[in-house]
């Protein structure tokens, strides 16, 4: 499966690379990035790595996952495999394997992100606590955009990266980037912006669950399930 094209906000165009290459979107794909950057990021003992599919004008549109790129760990005998979960589609933990360190290099050995385990690292968080999860954009024509916001009951917990929109069983569909002073955002998507394969949004009255992420690539539990609010607004040349 390739990576797919937001060409509409509430379908997902899934092209061949050479369909692609002829588009005015071809000029920007993903490339996975650490979420933490490159300096040396303090992790639970149970945590690693947090990698992120990011748009970029660098980036391609190939197949698989972004986020999961054939990076490893440097050992003290070489180099490591990672154990990589998927956290949700364009968001993995890279955790070393044995006798691996947190040093993460990329296919090119370059150093591409590094950890020390702190022993003082809180505890997992909790379930988010919601109170509404609401959906606006426009579905059609040359401006189209979608996003899903959340209202919590409460502050963003201390120590949160990420918040994860699932389906009411727990598979994750889409996940947004916590920022100081921002809205709190699960899903995002305009004209020509790429997303990881199985990226969806939530939709008015699809049943959802939520779960935070840490900085060590910890999920918390789920929220209990809600439905989805907002209206789909019809497009606009």
């Amino acid at each position: 499966m390739r990576l797919a094209l937001a060409a509409v906000a509430t379908s997902f165009l899934v092209l061949p690379a050479a369909e692609v290459a002829d588009a005015k979107c071809a000029y920007w794909g993903l490339l996975p990035s650490v979420l933490a950057g490159p300096g040396d990021a303090p992790i639970a003992k149970d945590g690693g790595i947090l990698v992120a599919a990011v748009p970029s004008e660098r980036g391609t549109l190939d197949k698989g996952d972004a986020a999961q790129p054939p990076w490893k760990f440097r050992g003290r005998g070489g180099l490591v495999a990672a154990t990589v979960e998927a956290l949700a589609p364009g968001l993995a933990v890279f955790r070393p394997g044995a006798g691996g360190t947190l040093d993460l290099e990329d296919d090119k050995h370059a150093l591409v992100g590094k950890a020390h385990v702190d022993a003082a690292a809180a505890a997992r968080l909790g379930a988010p606590k919601v109170k509404t999860v609401t959906y606006t954009g426009e579905s059609g024509g040359r401006r189209a955009w979608a996003r899903v916001t959340v209202e919590l009951d409460g502050a963003i917990p201390t120590g949160a990266v990420a918040i994860v929109a699932a389906d009411a069983s727990g598979k994750a569909r889409s996940w947004g980037r916590i920022a100081a002073g921002e809205p709190l955002v699960a899903f995002e998507s305009r004209t020509c912006q790429a997303l990881p394969n199985g990226t969806a949004a939530s939709r008015p009255g699809d049943k959802v669950t939520l779960f935070w992420v840490d900085a060590s690539g910890r999920k918390s539990d789920l929220s209990r399930p809600i439905v989805v609010g907002g209206k789909v607004a019809p497009g606009t040349d």
